[in-house]
């Protein structure tokens, strides 16, 4: 066990002093009410010395939220099914007009995170101690950044369901009185209706894996990707794995191009403080600590490290500094300055100042954190094709360049994959083909190539079937 963890647990046992359940102010029932999102994260000062400050300050403030009335919001709300998250208790909801949405809890509950042994005890405590390291009203300063951005999003509203109201039904007794987010789910349009956002269809990344892979009918819009990855380094939002994002298809042309919906906010602005955690950040990068200044892009694009290194591949390094340069641009003090005006009102005297000065210091020098995050993704590099029968192209140039290009077998002259990559930024490409692809090399140097095939049920070594040599570089 990492001494530093060892040694939390160990103090934590008699620090750590949280009560069972949600404080409420008042009974919510209608209008709007007064709560507290998480009074058990009050600490003494040892504790926050040793465990983090964190966002204690904000967690532990009454807020105003408005009570969700289920029959007026959408038309008219009917609770459906609990939702899949790890933490968050969350909630479905159908609307009248048949749209979906969401509740999910500002306070989250990681025991489910948790092997059975550890549940209840110290160690269950400390993680729990830990959410106070996200702010409480991320996602209400996140909707107009990523607006100001121009990339799609929902718009959350903070609110309580109602205490004791028989529209919840068998989940009241769970979600009865509860803070959290509401706000609509992005979906597909049913029965060829215009779906969220106007878009024709929306799905998961679990579905957007098995349409690419299937052949390049189905591409991703890796400029608007890229854009909202650096976002997510804007915000310093370290959690966004493929459960983070849905993608959107407008219209239907060919090939299809899915358009990314970043959600679930809760990381932003993630602050994780106090001497044990830094110890702790040595092993564990992702405890990222948000402010002026960019922490390590390891720990802060790890959870996204596979949508990286399959989406962002085919950006050379002049469209990472352009589109830097243009989020700068569009993230104006204004911008900002509105975007931290969303936070509850009890909050703007406590974080607001805060807030902005270090977005506005992290905007200043986002050109600066693309390039580090361009080369932290740019020095292996995984490169896949389709199981659709390709031709692959590898041309080497003068000693230090290698050119790379994928097109299907029945069309060589139209690549949908090209790029050049120079071997002082990338020391190895990995290439991954089906046994019939076509493998077409001319040329020496550059980064090393090595080739990986897929399908083979007996793992036997890879030998393409049709190997020739050609100029690739001129077609």
């Amino acid at each position: 066990m990492h001494a530093a963890f060892a040694l939390t647990i160990g103090l934590s046992a008699t620090m750590v002093q949280m009560a069972a359940a949600q404080a409420v102010g008042e009974r919510p029932r209608a209008g709007t009410v007064t709560i507290v999102p998480g009074d058990h994260y009050e600490a003494g000062w040892l504790h926050r010395f040793l465990l983090g400050g964190h966002y204690r300050y904000l967690w532990t403030t009454p807020v105003r939220a408005e009570v969700l009335d289920l029959d007026t919001v959408a038309g008219g709300l009917r609770p459906t099914k609990r939702g899949g998250g790890q933490q968050t208790r969350s909630l479905r909801f159908k609307s009248a007009d048949g749209k979906d949405f969401a509740f999910r809890s500002v306070d989250k509950d990681p025991a489910a995170i948790l092997p059975a042994e550890l549940r209840g005890t110290v160690v269950a405590r400390v993680v729990q101690d830990q959410i106070s390291a996200g702010h409480p009203a991320a996602p209400l300063v996140v909707a107009p950044l990523l607006e100001a951005a121009g990339l799609l999003h929902t718009e959350p509203r903070l609110v309580v369901l109602a205490d004791g109201d028989p529209r919840l039904g068998e989940f009241e007794p769970v979600f009865g009185g509860m803070l959290g987010v509401f706000e609509e789910r992005p979906e597909g349009g049913d029965d060829g209706e215009a779906g969220f956002a106007g878009a024709s269809d929306v799905i998961d990344t679990d579905k957007l894996q098995k349409r690419v892979d299937r052949g390049p009918s189905d591409v991703v819009d890796a400029r608007g990707f890229l854009t909202a990855r650096l976002v997510d380094v804007f915000l310093g939002d370290w959690d966004r794995h493929r459960g983070q994002w849905r993608w959107a298809r407008f219209g239907n042309e060919k090939p299809a191009k899915w358009v990314p919906i970043p959600r679930d906010r809760d990381q932003a602005f993630a602050r994780f403080d106090g001497l044990l955690l830094t110890v702790a950040r040595g092993t564990a990068p992702q405890l990222v600590k948000f402010g002026p200044r960019y922490p390590g892009m390891l720990g802060l694009t790890w959870n996204g490290r596979d949508l990286d290194r399959r989406f962002l591949v085919g950006l050379e390094r002049p469209v990472w500094d352009s589109i830097a340069a243009d989020l700068k641009s569009r993230l104006t003090d204004a911008a900002i300055e509105s975007s931290v005006a969303h936070l509850p009102d009890s909050y703007i005297p406590l974080d607001s100042a805060r807030l902005a000065n270090a977005l506005k210091e992290r905007r200043d020098h986002l050109p600066e954190a693309a390039a580090r995050y361009y080369r932290h993704l740019a020095g292996e590099v995984d490169v896949h094709g389709t199981k659709a029968p390709e031709i692959v192209g590898i041309h080497k140039v003068d000693g230090r360049y290698t050119d790379v290009a994928l097109a299907p077998a029945d069309r060589p002259d139209s690549p949908y994959f090209m790029r050049r990559f120079d071997r002082r930024e990338t020391s190895e490409v990995r290439l991954y083909i089906q046994p019939d692809d076509s493998l077409l090399i001319s040329g020496s140097g550059g980064p090393r190539i090595r080739v990986v095939g897929h399908g083979g049920k007996d793992d036997k070594p890879y030998a393409p079937p049709d190997t020739a040599v050609r100029d690739w570089g001129n077609r």
